[in-house]
């Protein structure tokens, strides 16, 4: 077997191979089965042995191909090894940690921030509430309330409102950020009165006012405890306007009133069928 034979491909000597086993088998079958004297028999085992060399050929190239990918993986690795090494030995964690300490820093900056506006947010709310001004209305604030009104975490003027962030959120959007995510502060907004009349505006017991097209199983039976107030036609035209006062014990005020009105029809009902006995005995001659 040649030098040339071992560096050659395996696919391809195992193909010549099995030309030459074809060959050797033709060479016999000519010879015993079809009784051809003038075939060669040596020539049919120089075909096999030709066939045999090939194989032995192909196995060696085969495994001289692994030795070599197993020596250019072994160099790769022994590369690899040499880049670790150099890398652990020029890391600097100084630079890092510095890093890390200007995240911290800015995360700290940004929750001061946020507790110098929570601040002034709640201290705006709170005179607000000094003056009267109690709940917010979706339609706007009411011009006799200076067009100024507030919610539960938020301060509006006219269509400016100011919200309260919260500790617990500036420390999740500080975190975020530092992830590289774009984070927007609801720290304010414009806000806008709505462009078409409700069909129903309910107020509940704390003096929130909520607007709906069409009453669902479980708002009726809430107007039917009391527990939320409809308001009528001209109320709901004051509450588009913005003219509507929010007091927090409207409601209850409402609610004591639509009670007083029922007890009012109920005796006058029961008055009615009193007097409608009366005549029908009387007609009886009773």
């Amino acid at each position: 077997m040649s030098v040339r034979a071992v560096e050659a491909d395996p696919e391809s000597l195992l193909l010549q191979a099995a030309e030459a086993d074809a060959t050797a088998a033709d060479l016999e079958r000519l010879a015993l089965d079809e009784g051809d004297l003038s075939i060669d028999l040596a020539a049919v085992d120089k075909h096999k042995e030709r066939a045999r060399s090939l194989r032995f050929g192909a196995q060696a190239a085969r495994r001289r191909l692994e030795r070599k990918a197993a020596d250019e993986r072994l160099a790769d690795l022994q590369t690899l090894h040499s880049e670790i090494v150099a890398r652990a030995e020029r890391i600097e964690t100084g630079a890092m940690d510095t890093a890390l300490d200007a995240v911290r820093k800015a995360a700290a900056a940004f929750t001061n921030l946020v507790a110098e506006h929570d601040s002034a947010v709640r201290a705006l709310r709170l005179r607000a509430h000094g003056h009267g001004v109690h709940g917010f209305l979706p339609s706007g604030p009411a011009e006799a309330d200076g067009f100024i009104a507030t919610g539960g975490d938020s301060a509006t003027a006219g269509s400016a409102t100011l919200r309260v962030i919260g500790s617990e959120d500036a420390a999740e959007m500080a975190v975020r950020a530092a992830c590289g995510e774009r984070v927007r502060v609801p720290a304010g907004s414009m806000v806008a009165p709505p462009r078409n009349r409700p069909k129903f505006v309910l107020v509940n017991r704390s003096g929130a006012y909520l607007t709906m097209e069409r009453l669902n199983p479980g708002t009726a039976d809430l107007l039917a405890k009391g527990d939320l107030v409809a308001l009528d036609a001209a109320q709901i035209d004051r509450y588009m306007a913005g003219d509507l006062s929010v007091d927090p014990g409207q409601p209850e005020k409402q609610r004591a009133a639509q009670m007083a009105a029922s007890a009012d029809r109920r005796a006058s009902l029961a008055q009615a069928t009193a007097l409608q006995q009366q005549a029908a005995q009387m007609a009886m001659g009773v």
